[in-house]
């Protein structure tokens, strides 16, 4: 068990000195809680991994790791998946 805690430690410590430092996070942090729901909405809408790792930092520097992972899975579950169209035998 402790070293899958010691892996997180590392990867969060990776997380951290990768992005400490980018103006638009270091400014969506100050901001704080005023700017999580715009945090939120741009991970899910994001394609690319790596905007999306600075997005999912940003948001645990915030509201810190617990909160971030509810809001993430929240918002992951609430995105609507379109239907496919049933094929046409007709």
């Amino acid at each position: 068990m402790d070293a899958v805690e010691g892996s997180s430690d590392n990867v969060e410590s990776t997380l951290k000195s990768c992005w400490r430092g980018d103006p638009a996070a270091e400014a969506l942090i100050e901001i704080g809680q005023p700017s999580v729901q715009a945090v939120v909405d741009a991970w899910v809408q994001e394609k690319e991994e790596r905007r999306r790792e600075l997005l999912e930092y940003t948001l645990r520097e915030i509201v810190g790791d617990d909160v971030a992972a509810f809001r993430m899975e929240r918002a992951t579950q609430s995105v609507k998946v379109p239907a496919t169209q049933p094929a046409d035998d007709e």
